[in-house]
């Protein structure tokens, strides 16, 4: 992604007058880039406490809906072609979740969809399983 930006500024900007190529070339890295960047940072951090949280044998409830959001389209991809596709364009970088969910139809309905995340039964073993597991 960051390399097809400099590809585009170089492109369109040229290298000739410096300054503006570095102007040009921090704008798009923030456009383009940083959304992307912020996405995932906020994705880590939440799946990292998320875990820390199941360690410790409790449910995650972070601040603010972000992960709510984000969980329930990856839930309802489970039950709706349109979901699947809209989660796997976000996972995949094509679509940014802004773009996703900016049709406000769209948004209610995975929010519909995906309500009940925090009910659904694992996908795999819970932790004191595993350790049955590994420890067998």
């Amino acid at each position: 992604m960051h390399c097809i930006a400099l590809r585009d500024t170089l492109r369109s900007t040229g290298l000739d007058d410096q300054a503006t190529f570095s102007a040009a070339w921090a704008q798009a890295t923030e456009s383009i880039v940083e959304p992307w960047y912020r996405a995932t940072l906020s994705f880590d951090r939440h799946r990292l406490a998320e875990i820390d949280a199941e360690i410790r044998g409790e449910p995650y409830r972070p601040e603010g809906d972000d992960w709510d959001i984000v969980q329930s389209i990856f839930f309802a991809a489970g039950q709706d072609p349109d979901c699947l596709r809209a989660a796997m364009a976000i996972q995949g970088l094509v679509r940014g979740p802004e773009e996703v969910f900016a049709e406000a139809a769209f948004f209610e309905k995975t929010l519909a969809l995906g309500a009940g995340w925090r009910d659904a039964p694992p996908l795999g073993p819970n932790r004191s399983e595993l350790m049955s597991i590994v420890t067998a």
